[in-house]
């Protein structure tokens, strides 16, 4: 499969060998404050991804390393999953980007993960749960037209659908003035 880059930011398939890297990642304060919790044990990571590799392999989920351009850099992750065929919808998450993200890494995930599912993938909708104090991508989920269709105590349950970002997509690419193909 070819992989989908930006004019910044790269992105690949997880390894094993990228569990110390995602484990890092994943313990930092600075980054996990609305992610599911993590062990602190590389060896359970590992094993983690090992089984994800298996899900992969079947089509369920993929996961992926962020990288720059410029230097091969990881700068973070991020993951589709949650695949619901009978709705045609899927999920994203496990979305990080650390201090060494390029000024438009964001923008660039955004027209990846939409780009892969809908048009490679073939889904028409993303459904989504957004942690209501990550005010941040909220707003940058709103600005992008997904609507916010139910919440509960702690969150936001998101739509949106392929029509939405169909009409989106052109304002994303002109923001980071790149074509997005696959190379």
């Amino acid at each position: 499969m070819n992989i989908f880059t930006g004019k910044t930011t790269a992105f690949r398939l997880v390894q094993p060998s990228d569990a110390e890297f995602i484990l890092k990642l994943r313990l930092d304060s600075n980054y996990n404050k609305y992610l599911t919790p993590t062990d602190n044990n590389l060896t359970k990571q590992y094993e983690w991804i090992k089984r994800y590799k298996k899900r992969e392999e079947k089509g369920e989920e993929f996961y992926y390393i962020i990288s720059r351009k410029d230097n091969k850099l990881p700068i973070g992750t991020l993951r589709l999953y949650d695949f619901d065929l009978r709705k045609s919808s899927f999920c994203w998450g496990s979305w990080i980007l650390n201090f060494n993200k390029t000024k438009y890494a964001a923008i660039e995930c955004c027209l990846f993960v939409y780009d892969k599912a809908f048009y490679e993938l073939g889904f028409s909708h993303c459904h989504m749960n957004i942690k209501k104090g990550n005010t941040k991508v909220v707003d940058f989920h709103k600005r992008m037209g997904v609507l916010i269709v139910d919440e509960d105590e702690e969150d936001y349950y998101g739509s949106y659908p392929i029509k939405s970002y169909d009409s989106y997509r052109e304002h994303l690419i002109s923001i980071i003035d790149v074509s997005s193909n696959n190379e």
